[in-house]
């Protein structure tokens, strides 16, 4: 990490998770971060900027830590019933974990998570990133995920899970 982006990181204090701080500065830099401000009509931006890009963030990302509408908390349900001629089965994306040949095309420490917290949200209301909850940021590799993500998939009546295959070369 350079010694200038370090610096600029350091001196905007938003108080959320410090991933998301990241993301948003590596991704837009600060100086587009008050253009975007001065935009929505936010022109005093000398005096007490640490505040304004605070209240600015906030509002940008509010609906990534709040619950929308749509949220349905885990329930534990009892005798659910499915019909014996319809297996529900759900499209699987394993590339949530930091792999050789990942890192070889992607770079060190790169998984599916990293695109996620890239999201931002381009309109007041839009649920961007889609954070993850009950699981949070999981590895696959660590085979409690994974049967904690069957468990909770057979709750709510899912038969199974189809995996999607990765060919990378001929691996």
């Amino acid at each position: 990490m350079s010694d200038i982006y370090q610096s600029i990181k350091n001196k905007v204090p938003v108080t959320w998770r410090p991933f998301i701080k990241e993301q948003i500065i590596r991704r837009f830099g600060l100086g587009n971060i008050f253009k975007m401000m001065k935009n929505q009509k936010r022109e005093n931006l000398s005096d007490g900027k640490e505040l304004e890009i605070n209240r600015f963030m906030r509002q940008r990302f509010r609906s990534s830590y709040e619950k929308s509408f749509e949220y349905v908390p885990y329930k534990k349900i009892h005798g659910l019933s499915t019909r014996d001629d319809v297996k529900l089965i759900t499209f699987y994306l394993p590339q949530f974990y930091p792999f050789p040949e990942n890192e070889q095309l992607w770079g060190k420490g790169f998984t599916e998570w990293t695109n996620t917290t890239k999201a931002i949200p381009l309109f007041k209301g839009h649920y961007q990133p889609r954070l993850p909850d009950e699981l949070g940021f999981y590895d696959l590799r660590i085979k409690e995920n994974l049967k904690k993500q069957i468990d909770i998939a057979k709750n709510y009546g899912i038969y199974g899970f189809c995996f999607h295959h990765y060919w990378l070369d001929m691996k």
